[in-house]
């Protein structure tokens, strides 16, 4: 084979495997099912009238694009649960296309996974204070177990659960709280574990959370399951 064949052979692969990766990326799923969604209902749509569903398909588009700009994991995220809920709107407009929204959304659903992991596995002491132990579920000091705190703590427990049963459609309710640490940080993020079982399950699973309190906002940057 010559050197120009080999060259071409091997810009041939490259363009194939840069199109495998394309194919699996998320936004370009989520693009390639709004294109067939505006194209069947153009189809359907007399010719003097705007779509509705268009309008909201290029709606979503433009967040997509904003969504590319986004700097910081947890503007994007703002991002991804802003275009959901424009994904539910469309899903109104269009009850009989649940299947390609649903593709949409799961796509939506896994970069919002995928920014929890992130998250998950970063450390935040490059950015935040070192971390205060607030309550211990088996230590024997009473700071640990204050009365007052514990009730804050099962508040942000429940903030967390509610986070996790609307996006997975589940019915956990917490059992306790096992631990919980913060950290300053333009406000602080608290660090909980605790733990939560459905209704006529015997078995609770363990669940961690990462939740960021800010002026005027609160907000759940993370939150799974650890142990079942």
């Amino acid at each position: 084979m010559t050197t120009d064949n080999k060259m071409a052979s091997s810009s041939c692969a490259s363009a194939a495997a840069a199109a495998a990766d394309d194919s699996k990326n998320p936004k370009q799923i989520i693009r390639r099912q709004l294109q067939k969604l505006e194209e069947r209902s153009a189809a359907s749509a007399a010719e003097s009238e705007t779509p509705a569903t268009k309008n909201q398909i290029d709606k979503i588009l433009r967040q997509l694009e904003k969504l590319e700009e986004e700097s910081n994991n947890r503007e994007t995220k703002r991002r991804i649960k802003k275009i959901l809920g424009q994904v539910d709107i469309l899903e109104e407009l269009n009850p009989d296309e649940k299947k390609p929204i649903d593709k949409i959304r799961t796509q939506l659903e896994k970069l919002d996974e995928k920014l929890e992991q992130e998250d998950s596995d970063d450390s935040d002491s490059d950015w935040c204070g070192g971390p205060t132990l607030l309550y211990d579920r088996d230590s024997t000091a009473s700071k640990y177990r204050d009365p007052e705190r514990t009730k804050d703590l099962i508040e942000s427990a429940a903030i967390a659960l509610d986070y996790f049963n609307k996006k997975y459609s589940t019915r956990y309710d917490l059992v306790e709280v096992i631990e919980a640490t913060s950290s300053p940080c333009a406000g602080y993020m608290l660090y909980m574990t605790f733990t939560a079982k459905i209704d006529g399950v015997e078995k609770a699973n363990t669940f961690s959370t990462k939740i960021y309190y800010g002026i005027g906002a609160t907000e759940v940057e993370s939150v799974q399951i650890v142990t079942t």
